[in-house]
């Protein structure tokens, strides 16, 4: 017996009858409207990192990897639960996002076990490696992928800006201070 794997466009599929045309990484697409930009970009071939978003359940936007930027607008909204509209431009790749994507996996992998009982069917090391994220981390976690597992690095650097920064440093003035340089 054989497992059929279909795939995953992110969010539930729209019910509404009308079409609209949007334009995802230069790519034209026309879906149904109310659909996400997550599953339009889906259907056109467009990858867009995710962790909490599936087709079978009602989107809610908490991972905040799936971040895109839209032509005209500011901010930059989940891709599950933004949906399209007629002439959207909708960019899923850029240096911004980049950096916003590694930020959010840094948090997660700071809480993540290093040594994962699934090593690397781990979903969570696969999207730490798709949005770019291979150098250390400012929370002090190494990905350095050794022998299919994720090792951790000493809190030093992190040790020595919490003792830099102020006398009265906190891992939240110190998060807030990282977070001004995106």
């Amino acid at each position: 017996m054989s497992l059929i794997m279909e795939p995953d466009f992110g969010t539930p599929k729209s019910k509404s009858k009308e079409s609209v045309t949007v334009e995802i990484d230069g790519k034209s697409v026309v879906v149904p409207a109310d659909t996400s930009i997550m599953r339009a970009a889906a259907e056109c071939g467009v990858d867009i990192p995710k962790l909490c978003a599936t087709d079978r359940l009602k989107a809610f936007g908490s991972c905040r990897l799936c971040v895109v930027e839209i032509d005209g607008r500011k901010g930059t909204p989940s891709s599950c639960t933004a949906p399209v509209t007629d002439g959207m431009k909708i960019s899923t790749r850029s240096e911004k996002l980049d950096r916003l994507r590694q930020g959010v996996m840094e948090l997660y992998l700071s809480d993540h076990p290093e040594n994962c009982e699934v090593g690397d069917a781990c979903q969570v090391h696969g999207v730490a490696k798709k949005v770019g994220l291979t150098d250390i981390c400012r929370f002090g976690f190494a990905l350095t992928h050794t022998s299919g597992f994720w090792k951790s690095s000493s809190l030093s650097s992190v040790n020595t800006i919490a003792n830099c920064c102020s006398s009265t440093a906190t891992p939240f003035n110190i998060l807030t201070q990282y977070s001004r340089s995106w």
